[in-house]
């Protein structure tokens, strides 16, 4: 994974570099002091993590959807909000301590939301070019297991006040972080497509840490 991240860098960063050898700059094209409003797709690729004791847990590959919404203070930095959303399926297999013929095997699916703080580095000034970019999330999980039942009072997606019991499942709000690279393409005074590659720290034990392809379409604001 590490080699082909490498080479999507290189080839972004040749591709960039090329096309700002090959196109006139456009001094139109400024981005400085204009907002980044974005629809980002993101895909998460598989994994599996395996116990001493041949439980694992493994999570299938998943395309997820994100917002974003960035300030570019110069050609070259940037400072703003994404925020992403995957249901990811995954298997868990529980293998007995004490009996390890007795196997329990249980499929769900697993909601991630993040809430994130990001900071972006254009290398170049003009209208292609690679970027790096760093994000510190508020990622809140949900594995959909049910944890039990209590009593309250809440609103249903219908719109609807409703007081009583409700199942309620294991949940986790975690402080996780990721860094990326990247290219960006303005295609026009307005439109621009940004490509990237990221790997996100989840900050929790049961997942390695998720490498994430993205694709983000925005308008300059």
């Amino acid at each position: 994974m590490i080699r082909k991240t490498l080479l999507f860098a290189i080839l972004i960063l040749g591709v960039a570099t090329l096309a700002q050898a090959q196109v006139a700059t456009d001094t139109s094209l400024t981005r400085t002091e204009r907002w980044d409003l974005s629809v980002q797709g993101r895909y998460v690729g598989s994994q599996e993590t395996t116990s001493e004791g041949g439980s694992s847990l493994s999570f299938q590959d998943d395309f997820g959807w994100g917002l974003g919404f960035h300030y570019n203070f110069s050609q070259q930095f940037s400072l703003g909000m994404d925020f992403s959303m995957h249901s990811i399926d995954y298997t868990a297999k529980l293998v007995d301590g004490e009996d390890s013929s007795h196997i329990v095997t249980y499929s769900n699916n697993l909601d991630v939301a993040k809430f994130g703080v990001v900071g972006t580095w254009n290398v170049l000034k003009g209208p292609f070019t690679p970027y790096l970019n760093g994000t510190l999330s508020w990622t809140m999980i949900d594995t959909n297991i049910n944890s039990g039942v209590e009593d309250g009072c809440y609103w249903d997606p219908y719109g609807n006040y409703i007081c009583g019991p409700y199942p309620t499942t294991y949940e986790k709000d975690v402080v996780s972080y990721s860094f990326g690279v990247g290219g960006r393409f303005e295609l026009t005074k307005l439109f621009f497509v940004r490509v990237g590659y990221e790997y996100a720290d989840l900050n929790i034990d049961a997942v390695d840490g998720q490498h994430l392809m993205r694709i983000d379409l925005g308008i300059l604001h």
